[in-house]
Parts: structure tokens; sequence; C-alpha cells
């Protein structure tokens, strides 16, 4: 999902669904709102044919019993329209200032996302409900901690440091069910941020140029990967994010709706 919403007076935003290794694309409707967006977040729930949701998140500017409350808008293809949630979303109140939340990271069928206090905000996308997980108590304090994705199941990096030497532990929630999390690796972190999971052995590390290395966990061998642009200007790098997309070469057909609806374009 890509969204242009620089903020330029009387330009809306603009939404467009993307698979990049066929180059196709299809515009979808913008959220009727007039909040500015915390964070979006997409999932594919069907491939065959393809269904998707897009979660997007946006403050409610009003506050009940010291909690910071945030209007969910849910795009649905199937209907292909925006839904706003009759139920906002309430933060605890230790979340209150700044109101930072990660990446959108998708297990078990929810999209999780950790706030600024360690608190893991899920959204079910089957029942369009929210709830709360809360990460290991003696982390809860944490400011190292960043969602990710292992073995299919919602996990977190974790940086520490051990005899002089820093470390990135992965830890994994068992069940979506279940409050208990477990260490399943740790890794040399060579003074590079993690950025995610590629498979069970492949970690995704960035420094701080915004280069990215894949690190083998079991032998530590590292590969740097010549991928930024010497087109970015010094404020995109440092600005700039990464996360993953593994998609393979099949044609998507988004529905056969003819309202922006393109394929086989140059993205």
């Amino acid at each position: 999902m890509c969204v242009n919403d620089l903020p330029v007076r009387g330009r809306h935003p603009k939404y467009m669904v993307c698979k990049p290794t066929t180059k196709q694309y299809q515009i979808i409707p913008r959220p009727k709102t007039r909040h500015f967006t915390i964070t979006h977040g997409l999932v594919v729930m069907r491939t065959d044919p393809l269904r998707y949701k897009i979660v997007r998140l946006s403050p409610s500017n009003r506050r009940y019993n010291l909690n910071f409350t945030l209007v969910c808008d849910v795009f649905d293809s199937d209907s292909f329209a925006w839904k706003r949630l009759s139920k906002n979303v309430e933060l605890p109140a230790e979340d209150m200032p700044g109101v930072r939340m990660s990446e959108p990271v998708a297990a078990y069928e929810f999209l999780h996302w950790l706030t600024a206090n360690n608190n893991v905000l899920r959204f079910c996308l089957k029942t369009d409900t929210w709830s709360f997980l809360a990460v290991p108590e003696h982390l809860a304090s944490d400011k190292s901690l960043k969602l990710a994705r292992y073995e299919g199941k919602l996990g977190f990096f974790r940086s520490r440091s051990k005899e002089g030497v820093d470390y990135q532990e992965i830890w994994v929630l068992e069940s979506s069910l279940r409050s208990s999390w477990v260490k399943v690796k740790e890794i040399k972190s060579m003074g590079l941020e993690p950025v995610g999971i590629l498979s069970n052995d492949v970690v995704t590390l960035v420094d701080k140029e915004k280069f990215l290395y894949n690190c083998n966990m079991n032998n530590g061998k590292s590969q740097k990967l010549q991928i930024r642009s010497p087109r970015f200007s010094p404020y995109m790098v440092a600005n700039s994010s990464y996360f993953h997309l593994c998609s393979d070469f099949k044609r998507v057909e988004f529905g056969g709706r003819s309202n922006g609806y393109q394929q086989d374009k140059s993205l």
C-alpha cells in the first residue's frame, strides 16, 4: 500500500495498492476524515480471489478518563469502501505523550502495533475488534523493543549488552490465546539495528547510513545489500524506513473493478 500524503494545501492524499513484482496497481478511495494519520497497516486475507484489509489509525482529539483515543478506519477490498468503527481505541494514560506507534506486524490473523510504552495493540481482522497484549513484565520499560514476525508468530527484538558485546534477542509469543513470551534466538548486533526476519535463519539489519545487511543467525556471517539510492537526499535517508516484502510473479486480480484499476505500468 502506498499513500501520497504530503502536506500540500488543497491536495488530498491518494491511496494505492500495488504488486511490484508484476507491476500492477489499483487506486482505492481515500478515507473521509480530517484527522492526520498516525499509522496504516495492510493484510492480505485471501489470494484467490484477492481480499485484503487496510487499517488506519488517527487521533480523535478527545480524551476520556486520562486515556488517549484513536479513530479507526478499515478498508475492505470486498466492499471497496472504508468503514469507521463505532468504538474508538483507548490507549492507556502512559501512552498519551507522543502517541508514537511502531510499524505493524501481522500474525495469528491479527495486526499488531507496539505503542510508545510497550503495550501491544492488536486488531482482529475477522471481528474488527481491538485488544491489548503485555510484553514480559521485566521488559515493560525496555525502550529497545521492536516488533517482528518469526516462523509465522508474533515476536520482538530486544537489544542488550553482555560482557561488553551488543546482542539482539528474538522473543516470540507462543500462541494468540496465551501471553507467554519465549526467547528463541540471540545474535551479535555488530552496531546495527534490526529491520526484520527474512527467514528462520536470516535477519536483516541496517547501519546508520541506511545500508542493509542480511545476517545468518546460525554462523554469524553477513552480506551487505547495495540498495540505497544515490538520489536520496540526506533528509530522506535519515527519515526512511525499511520492511520486508515477499512476493511471487503470479498476476493478481483486483476484483475486475474499473475504478482506478491499472496494470502493466512502470512503478
